[in-house]
């Protein structure tokens, strides 16, 4: 759906829809998908009768977090369109798998196993019958989902020894996730998804190869498997450090500051983005985002990052999905501390903050499916890529080694686990020593 007048303040969309029953079937926001546009899509099985479509547009200044007041305006039309389309099986067709996952698994001597899609089938259909949505938001196709993708890993186990990395490539139709207990509501999704079940009781590092489209996905492996051929310059040298307001700022202080000199003596050059410049026009105008490591700590949700909240107009400051994906990024390495900013499931993969920042050009991304707990932080991870010299599967397996509930289940990697990114030449001097 989308309005169709333009002028000095951008229309803000935001949409939900509901089954006859008033349940939160999907739901949608314009900062996700695109300027005064909002999409969304979802799966019905069997779940006849009559939805409400819920459409909320803005149009003026809104304060940030702890300031919702503001000025809103509308006088305007807007469209909406619907489509029905009957599917041969339960299941949203969402991303296609990149014809490229042979050449990554043969680069890196391994194999590929095929999981085939082993949760759209005819029991899937029964469980999930007279509902609308998935297993985001369906305790009982959880455990279905669950039981589906614990055949999965034992067929990984049967294949594969003395393995380093696994590589799932797929979406979460595709290839689930698993759900662990954790509550949440219907607008979060309920419990955590997590790629937990694919490190093999942490004994493998695993990440996930996923993105927009199947063309996404293959430019993800190849600044994987290219990335010495095709990354050069002083942006490699670069660690930005951005944290967000509402109390993100403790992240600055007590992690940011002193591990940005931490990085500063392995050869980076560090800029520290927070309060008063850390909104979107500042971070581009800065071009916070041309370095080899980005790291973002404070709040999040899965189509934008919390970076300013306390400003009057905070919708033209998030750094968001409609912006992010047409950024243009070297192969970076980001990695947040912060909710939701890792959460595909339920939703359009092209509304995904992560994956519009590896649409916008970034090699890697390190995030949570849902909420962190207070041990979120990123030190391990960052001492086993710039210390160590580990692959970022790797540095992850070993953050998650030490971290706790939520933050062990939630935590994902989108991109290729065997992916080491550059660290400045004195580092290498430092290990040599």
């Amino acid at each position: 759906m989308s309005v169709k007048k333009k002028d000095w303040a951008p229309y803000v969309i935001s949409s939900v829809l509901y089954d006859g029953n008033g349940k939160m079937v999907t739901y949608s926001f314009s900062n996700a998908y695109g300027f005064q546009k909002c999409y969304m899509d979802a799966l019905s099985i069997n779940d006849e009768g009559r939805y409400r479509l819920s459409v909320r547009i803005y149009h003026g200044f809104k304060g940030g977090y702890f300031l919702q007041r503001g000025f809103s305006y509308v006088d305007t039309s807007f469209n909406v369109t619907v489509e029905l389309e009957s599917l041969a099986s339960p299941h949203l067709p969402l991303a296609s798998i990149s014809k490229l996952a042979p050449y990554l698994a043969a680069y890196h001597d391994g194999m590929v196993i095929s999981a085939q899609n082993e949760i759209t089938t005819n029991e899937y259909a029964e469980i999930a019958s007279g509902t609308a949505g998935g297993a985001w938001n369906n305790y009982e196709l959880q455990k279905y989902v669950n039981s589906q993708l614990n055949k999965t890993v034992k067929k990984i186990e049967r294949y594969i020894e003395d393995a380093k990395w696994v590589a799932v490539v797929g979406d979460t139709n595709m290839i689930p996730m698993y759900y662990y207990d954790g509550g949440g509501d219907e607008y979060v999704g309920f419990g955590i998804p997590s790629d937990n079940p694919y490190f093999l009781n942490f004994s493998v590092a695993a990440g996930r190869i996923i993105a927009i489209d199947d063309v996404d996905a293959s430019l993800l492996i190849s600044r994987s498997l290219f990335y010495d051929e095709i990354c050069h310059g002083e942006w490699m040298k670069n660690f930005t450090f951005i944290f967000g307001e509402g109390f993100g700022e403790t992240g600055g202080i007590f992690h940011q500051i002193p591990y940005s000199k931490v990085a500063s003596q392995y050869g980076f050059s560090t800029k520290i983005f927070g309060d008063l410049r850390n909104s979107r026009p500042m971070l581009e105008k800065l071009n916070a985002f041309d370095a080899n490591y980005i790291e973002y700590e404070g709040h999040g949700d899965w189509y934008w990052m919390f970076s300013n909240i306390y400003g009057i107009n905070s919708y033209n400051k998030e750094v968001d999905s409609s912006h992010a994906k047409h950024f243009n990024m070297q192969p970076s390495l980001i990695l947040t501390s912060a909710c939701l900013m890792g959460r595909i499931d339920g939703i359009p993969l092209d509304e995904n903050i992560a994956l519009s920042f590896i649409h916008a050009g970034a090699a890697a991304f390190i995030g949570a499916t849902r909420e962190t707990g207070k041990e979120a932080e990123l030190e391990i991870i960052e001492d086993c890529l710039i210390k160590n010299n580990t692959s970022i599967g790797e540095a992850l397996l070993h953050a998650k080694i030490f971290d706790a509930p939520p933050t062990k289940y939630a935590r994902v990697l989108y991109g290729d686990p065997a992916f080491n990114p550059y660290e400045p030449e004195n580092c290498y001097n430092r290990m040599i020593k």
